[in-house]
């Protein structure tokens, strides 16, 4: 499902981006979540993502814990410019739901949403964004370049599908 913006909220902010992508991968709810929740990560590019990376240690709190840990993530857009990330889940139901705050480049909130699919052979991964950037020039050139920013992130969020799928696949 392509990513695109939506203007519904330009009275109150006008550089407001909905930002949603359907992910169909081939593994149970709690596969999928032990992956993307994964807190034994190290620093440097995610092992099946491409293009993004992760900029700092992951683990705090002893034992770590993924409610009190903040992933610093940088993703390459593909148009020659990098957006930082910084990810705080706010509400978890494992394996099903993760709440977050964006920080960093982008300042919001997003959902992940889990759901078995195929008879709980498969997930289907609902992943929902409503962000402002910070970047000056990402606000100065939103009004004309949205529909771009909204074209990158959609070919970056594809490339973490395929990814995804391809180290589910592996793992089995």
């Amino acid at each position: 499902m392509a990513s695109q913006p939506t203007r519904s909220d330009t009275a109150r902010s006008p550089h407001l981006y909905d930002l949603r992508s359907e992910w169909h991968l081939p593994a149970p709810v709690e596969d999928v979540w032990a992956v993307i929740t994964d807190l034994s990560l190290p620093v440097g590019p995610l092992p099946w993502w491409p293009g993004c990376r992760l900029t700092a240690p992951l683990a705090s709190g002893s034992p770590p814990s993924l409610r009190t840990t903040t992933a610093r993530l940088e993703f390459r857009s593909g148009l020659g410019y990098r957006l930082r990330v910084d990810i705080q889940p706010r509400h978890l139901l494992a394996p099903h739901l993760l709440d977050a705050d964006a920080g960093g480049d982008l300042l919001g909130t997003g959902r992940l949403r889990l759901s078995p699919a195929d008879g709980g052979r498969a997930t289907v991964l609902r992943i929902e964004w409503r962000v402002r950037p910070v970047l000056p020039w990402m606000i100065r050139l939103s009004p004309v370049l949205a529909p771009l920013f909204a074209a990158a992130h959609g070919r970056v969020m594809k490339r973490g599908e395929l990814g995804l799928a391809a180290r589910l696949l592996d793992g089995k």
